[in-house]
């Protein structure tokens, strides 16, 4: 989440030392704005409340003055605000006015895509209250180097390779000393973000998280008194919050990564399909097939089998059948319980193989009737 003045945690953020940024013109002509404000409606007696019928409060033409103004300097900046002001007669919001008018600028001419269906997939049961389908992600370059913004479900990066990745499924999860590596990995910057987009949800849209992320900001206010605006930023519960649950979330989707480091879904093993009578001494074998869902290729299939009466799995013997992937041809050749042991694995990679074991009835060979006719 930007802070509209204050440079901003991001995934990037850990890449290494950003530049010092220079305030946008925009923003420091905001702030002058206001504090013009502030003198005028404090030497207006009547103030800009004066021009729409009753009279009201000082701090409220106070408030009404500031926004006005922070309206009128936005417009002229050629920011798109328009519309995002209120009108005479409505309430004057100077909190959510910032934000309207921020996130009006910050997307204007941005092309909007939506998170690639693989990564919903993965990344949908560790959102509950957020339906990742309604997710968008764009490029924006009116912010700070290494930033994003997240105003509910659309977020700006200021990275258009990141975006890129998002939308086709090509970012990646590196590591270091077996962990993940949030210094060059892109997608802990896209799991804080979606949980900013989880947290509007949570406040029931759009006002109410801009509201939230005011008060949350005048109450981490106090380290501006002894610390820079990225400890403000950081301090902030909403932040804290978003940056724990990434964290989290990549230490859990390592088990998700193949051998490229793509984040793919786990491995399942789909219910198998038989061809072929199951008993001994018949004309044509059994053919067993198993097929995998997510994962990633190549996938690997061991097999192994458990004859009846014997208390472990072994490979399935040659002189009664062979195996090609996931394909199983037997010929049994004992009547019985047997269990077959199917894996299937991404060799590697850091997907948890998947395992599942089959029990079939082998029934015993029909008996022959022999029958003989005597003549006299």
């Amino acid at each position: 989440m930007n802070e509209m003045g204050f440079t901003p945690r991001s995934g990037y953020g850990r890449r290494g030392p950003s530049p010092r940024e220079r305030p946008a013109r925009w923003r420091a002509r905001l702030l002058i704005a206001a504090g013009m404000a502030v003198i005028m409606v404090a030497a207006t007696p009547g103030g800009p409340a004066a021009k729409s019928g009753p009279r009201r409060p000082v701090a409220q033409q106070l408030h009404c003055g500031l926004t006005e103004l922070v309206c009128t300097v936005a417009d002229g900046e050629g920011s798109g605000a328009g519309g995002t002001c209120p009108e005479p007669s409505q309430s004057c919001d100077l909190d959510l006015t910032l934000y309207r008018i921020y996130m009006a600028r910050l997307s204007k001419g941005a092309k909007m895509r939506p998170l690639h269906p693989r990564y919903r997939a993965v990344l949908s049961p560790y959102y509950p209250e957020l339906d990742l389908s309604r997710v968008r992600l764009g490029y924006s370059p009116r912010q700070p180097l290494r930033n994003a913004t997240t105003d509910c479900l659309n977020i700006y990066f200021n990275d258009a390779t990141a975006v890129e990745h998002f939308a086709t499924g090509r970012a990646k999860i590196y590591f270091k000393e077996d962990r993940p590596d949030p210094d060059s990995t892109h997608l802990d910057w896209l799991l804080h973000e979606l949980r900013h987009a989880e947290q509007c949800m949570e406040e029931g849209g759009r006002e109410g998280y801009a509201r939230r992320w005011f008060i949350e900001l005048s109450r981490s206010g106090m380290l501006l008194l002894k610390g820079s605006s990225q400890q403000l930023h950081d301090a902030m519960g909403m932040e804290e919050d978003a940056e724990a649950v990434a964290q989290r979330l990549l230490e859990r989707l390592t088990l998700n990564v193949d051998a490229r480091g793509d984040l793919v879904p786990e491995i399942v093993l789909q219910p198998p399909v038989r061809v072929g009578p199951l008993r001994v001494a018949a004309p044509l074998p059994v053919i067993f097939s198993v097929a995998a869902a997510g994962g990633s290729e190549p996938l690997s299939f061991t097999w192994s089998m458990k004859r009846p009466g014997r208390d472990q799995f072994y490979r399935v013997p040659e002189l009664e059948g062979r195996t090609w992937r996931n394909q199983l041809v037997w010929t049994p050749s004992l009547a019985g319980i047997y269990q077959i042991r199917v894996q299937a694995s991404h060799p590697g990679g850091r997907l948890e193989p998947a395992i599942r074991i089959y029990q079939l009835n082998v029934a015993p060979a029909p008996k022959r009737v022999c029958s003989a006719t005597y003549t006299m």
